[in-house]
């Protein structure tokens, strides 16, 4: 008998390759898309349809309830029709079922008067045809969250693309706003790291390592091992975490039994975070198992002056009420905020200055109070959120005089930073407390009232 060993070598390397392929498959598909919209522009490779195509962006609020930026839906310019954000194609060749998460604020321009429809579809034919997988009308103005289960005919299908869709008038809503968008394909074991819950900056110091995470399975996790690193470590720890963990449930866990000891550099520390396995087993999607954070640590703090930002316009009746609200917190806290006004587009000392700000905040409608840059809607400051934004350290002095000489206003600003910053830009606003003489004559149509930034309920 005669053995063909050359032959034999390539069919067990073909064999090898296939099965190693295939477990990497395996272990990859389950997540298509994880987009938390951090970035300032559509994730890369993302594209819009040809209906609405300038209405999708990215907006600096958190109506939604996620953290950082978020997917803003403008009603302007208006269209009527289905508008699309689209993915990057997948490959759902051995998919047959998805799981679709996400939060999202809806503002209707009049609740229950007008109906808005938002949905997800997939396409296997480059967005010639659109199956609906999942769909929901809305009428009321809300913060909604979303987990569905769905299917459509390109299931088993590769090169498919996804889309969140709009349907509707766009004139008959203010804005929708999206976050921490999920697709995946649902297994039995899989744990995801939402995030590493460690600000930004801390001080220096021994600290104990947070972290959020969501069990994405079908199976309740008893208990789950992760490797935590930090950049001042010699060598990872491994620690198994004994918590149980239902079916999209999200908890928090701590890691104690070694801390990090922070001191004040040049440069960020590291943090990472992998799990490693669920009840003993093997995570089946790998993607969403690991995340690091770069941590700055300060070597001081100063007392934060909480900037208050405020959109308003003298057009708009509901600013009135908050107009006089604003002002009494303002009387109480003497010496404790800054506190900048913008007059919005219809108002008569509405400006340059005002305009680039609305437009880099994304604001479309007022009354509208922003709090070191983070937007409270519609309401009023309280004296809590105040004294709770007071009570965060600043890492950072600022210390300035003016003098006034004629027409000129001359600024000395010193800036003393207690931790490494990157990028930083100082601003300077002159607030005018008292104008005389700022009139106008023109006449105020219904269709340009209509047409104004409309109030966020």
């Amino acid at each position: 008998m005669s053995v063909d060993f050359k032959n034999m070598k390539k069919t067990l390397l073909l064999t090898i390759a296939l099965l190693f392929s295939a477990m990497v498959f395996a272990q990859n598909r389950a997540t298509f898309v994880d987009e938390s919209f951090n970035g300032s522009e559509l994730p890369d490779g993302w594209t819009t349809s040809e209906v609405g195509t300038n209405n999708w962006k990215i907006s600096l609020t958190t109506y939604s309830g996620g953290d950082g930026n978020e997917l803003k839906l403008s009603w302007d310019p208006k269209f009527e029709g289905v508008t699309r954000l689209i993915t990057t194609p997948f490959n759902l060749s051995e998919v047959e079922e998805m799981v679709v998460s996400f939060k999202h604020f809806f503002d209707n321009f009049r609740d229950n008067e007008f109906t808005h429809t938002i949905g997800i579809a997939t396409s296997s034919d480059n967005g010639t045809t659109w199956n609906t997988g999942w769909s929901q009308e809305y009428t009321m103005t809300g913060v909604y969250d979303v987990k569905a289960t769905f299917t459509t005919s390109d299931m088993g299908k590769n090169n498919v693309i996804l889309c969140l869709f709009y349907e509707g008038i766009s004139q008959n809503m203010d804005n929708w706003f999206f976050d921490d968008l999920m697709i995946y394909e649902q297994s039995e074991f899989d744990l995801r790291i939402i995030d590493i819950e460690m600000p930004n900056t801390i001080e220096t110091g021994e600290k104990e390592i947070s972290f959020t995470v969501e069990n994405l399975g079908t199976a309740v996790v008893n208990s789950f091992e992760a490797k935590i690193k930090a950049s001042n470590w010699e060598t990872a720890a491994v620690a198994t975490f004994e918590q149980d963990i239902n079916n999209s449930e999200i908890v928090q866990v701590t890691y104690k039994d070694k801390t990090f000891n922070a001191i004040a550099r040049n440069k960020p520390y590291n943090i990472s975070i992998e799990i490693l396995s669920i009840n003993g087993n093997k995570d089946q999607d790998a993607s969403n198992n690991y995340k690091d954070k770069n941590i700055s640590v300060a070597f001081n703090k100063a007392q934060r002056i909480p900037m208050i930002e405020h959109f308003s316009s003298s057009t708009c009746g509901p600013c009135v009420a908050v107009n006089q609200q604003m002002h009494t917190l303002t009387q109480n806290n003497e010496g404790k905020f800054t506190y900048t006004k913008f007059p919005t587009a219809g108002d008569p000392y509405h400006n340059h200055e005002a305009l680039h700000r609305t437009q880099e905040y994304g604001v479309t409608g007022v009354p509208n109070i922003f709090l070191d840059g983070m937007s409270n809607g519609s309401k009023y400051l309280t004296q809590e959120q105040l004294d709770e934004r007071r009570a965060v350290p600043a890492y950072a002095d600022i210390r300035g005089a003016f003098s006034i000489e004629d027409d000129n206003i001359y600024v000395i600003a010193d800036f003393m930073s207690y931790v490494q910053l990157d990028n930083v830009v100082a601003f300077v606003t002159v607030n005018e407390k008292t104008t005389t003489k700022k009139t106008t004559t023109k006449t105020t149509t219904k269709k340009e009232a209509y047409n104004r930034p409309r109030r966020n309920r």
